[in-house]
């Protein structure tokens, strides 16, 4: 990449909290149109974000949380397809690197980031070939699951910055004394301090995480945070103890948390208390 081009992406990766962890040359074009527009640009693949850049031109073309990637495929050793959440299909065909190791890095980002996206994930490539993309992912334990990085991520899908006593916590006294249990009670910061987004965060990020398997809040939610634990309960895959006192779940919204838990079909929760 050229110096200007550089310093363009550095501007954009600190504004996302983000880093580049790949960089590779690509012909790059919109799957979904009939008439093929190639474009020969640079794909950047950060821990959270993937990003397009015209040589050159010190201007990023594309900017995609990997929070909204819904699908990744791969026919050959020469393409790969990105679908996203809001109907776009990306096709890059990398230069002076196999389609495996572009589909592979962009798979490694995703589940170290969205631990528990690996088995939801759809991917469509040749079993062979799909075995190997395990291969990429960073063999290092990371605190808690991931939980900040995941949480980090998170906060820049929704715009709020990440609260750095929540993430001092999580690192070295929740990973140090192998606790288990996501108690907001016990974090230094004063729940008081709060905002409904920055609970929305944390919720989300308990969502993707794989360490926790109890939650306990005790303050009352907005109803974008109460349908964030909602969709966090139906999702988990690790979570045993759910205790939300005082939380403002109504009646309305315990039928939606019936639905949601019923329709998890790795539901492991053996103590439910909405009390309050």
């Amino acid at each position: 990449m050229e110096i200007g081009d550089k310093k363009v992406l550095e501007v954009l990766l600190k504004k996302h909290g983000d880093e580049s962890t790949h960089t590779t040359r690509a012909v790059f074009s919109d799957a979904r149109e009939k008439k093929k527009n190639t474009q020969d640009l640079v794909l950047i693949i950060g821990k959270h974000r993937m990003y397009t850049m015209k040589p050159g031109k010190k201007k990023v073309e594309l900017d995609e949380h990997l929070l909204d990637v819904s699908e990744l495929s791969s026919p050959d050793h020469k393409q790969v397809f990105i679908k996203t959440k809001n109907g776009a299909v990306y096709c890059f065909e990398p230069m002076g690197e196999d389609a495996d190791v572009t589909i592979g890095k962009i798979y490694a980002a995703i589940v170290g980031c969205f631990p528990s996206y690996k088995e939801r994930l759809p991917i469509i490539i040749d079993k062979d070939r799909r075995d190997k993309m395990d291969t990429f992912l960073d063999p290092e334990p990371k605190a808690c699951g991931g939980y900040v990085q995941t949480y980090e991520a998170i906060c820049d899908y929704l715009s709020v910055a990440p609260n750095e006593e929540i993430c001092f916590d999580i690192e070295n006294l929740y990973d140090f004394n192998d606790v288990t249990e996501f108690n907001l009670t016990e974090l230094s910061i004063r729940p008081q301090k709060l905002t409904p987004n920055d609970y929305r965060a944390l919720t989300l990020a308990l969502r993707w995480n794989q360490w926790f398997d109890s939650i306990v809040m005790d303050t009352k939610f907005d109803k974008e945070v109460v349908m964030s634990i909602i969709d966090l309960l139906g999702y988990t895959r690790s979570v045993t103890k759910v205790i939300l006192k005082d939380s403002g779940i109504t009646r309305e919204y315990c039928l939606q948390l019936g639905a949601s838990l019923q329709s998890n079909v790795y539901l492991k929760i053996t103590q439910l208390d909405l009390s309050g």
